[in-house]
């Protein structure tokens, strides 16, 4: 039984690189890889500023989400409560497509959209479509980059 069971994990963790790539990792190895991360992600960020016309920071007060396969795309307002970069309106409604990669390594879901009721969200906006969302409200601070740390970082490109 203790066979089979050592057999089961190894084709586990072969089988599925989630399940290495998710580990428990040493503390130290955790600090490297993290900080790597974080880097790349600050990255992502400066380069999806300077691709954007627009970021804003909005909570959603209307949503309505795409048809999954379908081509029609679904929209949602916010309420703007930032312009990071573009012009300023109080509200903002926009076509979105659901665009979600699940992964333990936060850049991979870097690209992400999707929305909750009532979320609050920093969104980046190319030719009147989201191309990125990400919450920036609790939900956010779980990120390796802050919602406020990512602001800065629009910020800091919004001008060039």
């Amino acid at each position: 039984m203790r066979m089979l069971a050592a057999v089961c994990v190894l084709c586990l963790l072969t089988a599925s690189p989630l399940a290495e790539a998710c580990g428990t990792r040493l503390p130290e190895i955790q600090q490297r890889i993290d900080a790597e991360e974080l880097a790349k992600l600050k990255t992502l960020t400066i380069e999806a500023a300077a691709e954007a016309d627009l970021v804003i920071v909005g909570t959603v007060t209307s949503l309505v989400r795409p048809v999954l396969g379908g081509t029609q795309p679904g929209t949602v307002t916010l309420a703007v409560s930032e312009t990071l970069k573009g012009t300023h309106a109080p509200t903002r409604t926009l076509p979105w497509q659901e665009a979600t990669t699940l992964s333990c390594v936060e850049s991979n879901s870097f690209r992400n959209v999707g929305f909750r009721d009532g979320g609050h969200f920093i969104v980046y906006v190319r030719e009147g479509r989201v191309m990125r969302s990400k919450a920036a409200d609790a939900l956010g601070e779980s990120s390796l980059l802050k919602p406020s740390q990512e602001r800065a970082l629009v910020l800091s490109q919004a001008g060039e």
